[in-house]
């Protein structure tokens, strides 16, 4: 079974597409801030701390991963409200 790693799960995109990957038969490993819904394995974090990301990501190996996340002011059009 292939492993993927997936950012940015509990987005309009990324929940669909975890959907996907589920009927599929991958293994989803979500990360980031918010808990899925769908009952896969959650790591808890905050994308933008390099320190966290590499301890709770050290020793595991992943065929696949897939960068959905973005900053929830960001409309796509490279501005900003902060």
């Amino acid at each position: 079974m292939n492993k993927v790693l997936l950012a940015g799960s509990t987005g309009f995109v990324g929940r669909e597409l975890m959907r996907q990957l589920l009927n599929s038969n991958y293994e989803v490993i979500a990360i980031g801030k918010t808990k899925p819904e769908d009952d896969v394995e959650f790591v808890k974090l905050d994308l933008r701390d390099n320190e966290v990301l590499d301890k709770k990501l050290a020793g595991r190996k992943f065929d696949y991963l897939m960068h959905l996340a973005s900053l929830p002011v960001d409309a796509g059009n490279g501005l900003r409200d902060d």
